[in-house]
């Protein structure tokens, strides 16, 4: 249960994330070439044909920096009022050295693959581990009158 991504570019979650503090999934299928994992501010043209992770418009932890394998789940916890706000965990464990504070603005949920294939999970019922504190899936806004 999930959206598969693979091929080269990145690719972006539908949803900016709004509530406070929100968690998804993205389990590692094939690691062929660099991934990254992460949020970013919503990106169009040119941007989509390269990786997320430049600290400007997008943050995450990148192959090239943390080893992430075939079969691993990496857990994203995002939190508006959190510091650091960005923190990834490898199969429920914390990811020493990989949280990221300061991400400011609307983001959203983001990949990029040169080769790899990432499932990405948003649906609660099929998270392989429990959201971290008071993370809960990421949610739609709900529009108001």
């Amino acid at each position: 249960g999930g959206i598969l991504v693979a091929g080269e570019g990145s690719a972006l979650g539908n949803v900016a994330i709004e509530q406070d503090a929100a968690y998804w999934e993205v389990r590692i299928v094939n690691p062929l070439e660099e991934l990254c994992i992460g949020v970013a501010r919503e990106l169009n043209g040119t941007w989509l044909d390269s990786s997320i992770g430049d600290g400007e418009n997008s943050w995450g932890i990148s192959s090239r920096k943390v080893q992430l394998g075939k079969e691993d789940v990496i857990g994203v916890a995002f939190g508006q009022g959190d510091i650091p706000n960005l923190r990834f965990y490898r199969n429920g464990e914390l990811i020493e050295g990989a949280s990221i504070s300061h991400v400011r603005g609307e983001v959203f949920p983001a990949v990029s693959v040169q080769g790899s294939e990432l499932v990405l999970v948003f649906n609660p019922a099929h998270f392989s581990h429990t959201p971290v504190g008071r993370h809960t899936e990421i949610r739609p806004p709900r529009k108001m009158l």
